[in-house]
């Protein structure tokens, strides 16, 4: 065979294999390119995916959330309806009444206030009752707003008043933890609103009030309204 045409042969199939290399690389960048894609494409469906999921567990929670939170409402609104119901009843008023007069009795003196040292069965009761409520309100039953909207006031001036006796009988029976509840009530009573602590001439008009309060009260009890008079029967 001629020199030169070996030559040229040779050159031809040196340059067919250039071109396999060339077509085999540039397949072998295809495929590449389209795993990447492939790849690229299979993130993108698990990252959305991945959103779906969260916005559904997200969707679940809040509605888990909304679901408790309407039952704690209404827990709140039964419970708040049923203490209510007992502090404003006839036994608690007569709890206050008592109360009332038996501190008047013994610690106001011409006029000067003066430390209780005991506390009287219709004020234990009254305490017992704040306590409950103070216990309620910790843990989350009833909300601090709600409970000093309505009860803030006697909160305020009824710890202030007894305290120095509630102080005499943590000691008495080494109980530090005696009537925390309520005085956690008092705590909050205070911060509301920045009212703070009452001071003795403020516990004297409370005093006062309370006073006309409750015989205001006590003559509603006994006298029969209106309402009462015109449709009560009559003898015949």
């Amino acid at each position: 065979m001629d020199l030169d045409l070996l030559t040229v042969l040779i050159a031809v199939g040196g340059m067919a294999t250039g071109v396999g290399a060339i077509w085999a690389a540039w397949v072998a960048r295809r495929q590449l390119r389209a795993h990447a894609e492939f790849v690229e494409e299979q993130n993108v469906l698990m990252r959305r995916q991945t959103e779906l999921t969260a916005q559904s567990v997200t969707a679940q929670l809040k509605s888990l959330q909304l679901r408790d939170e309407r039952e704690r409402i209404r827990l709140e609104v039964s419970v708040m309806s049923q203490l209510w119901e007992e502090w404003t009843g006839p036994i608690f008023q007569r709890y206050r009444r008592a109360s009332f007069q038996y501190f008047l009795d013994h610690y106001l003196i011409d006029g000067q206030l003066r430390e209780p040292q005991y506390i009287d069965g219709a004020t234990r009761a009254l305490f017992n009752f704040y306590t409950e409520l103070g216990y309620l309100t910790r843990t989350g039953v009833l909300r601090a707003e709600r409970v000093l909207e309505l009860h803030g006031n006697s909160i305020r001036h009824g710890w202030a008043l007894w305290r120095p006796a509630a102080m005499r009988e943590r000691e008495m029976w080494s109980d530090p933890t005696r009537y925390a509840d309520f005085e956690y009530l008092y705590g909050l009573a205070v911060k509301y609103r920045d009212r703070g602590e009452p001071s003795r001439e403020e516990l004297l008009l409370f005093l006062r009030k309370q006073g006309r309060t409750e015989e205001e009260m006590l003559a509603a009890a006994e006298s029969p309204s209106p309402a009462r008079e015109r449709t009560a029967p009559t003898e015949s």
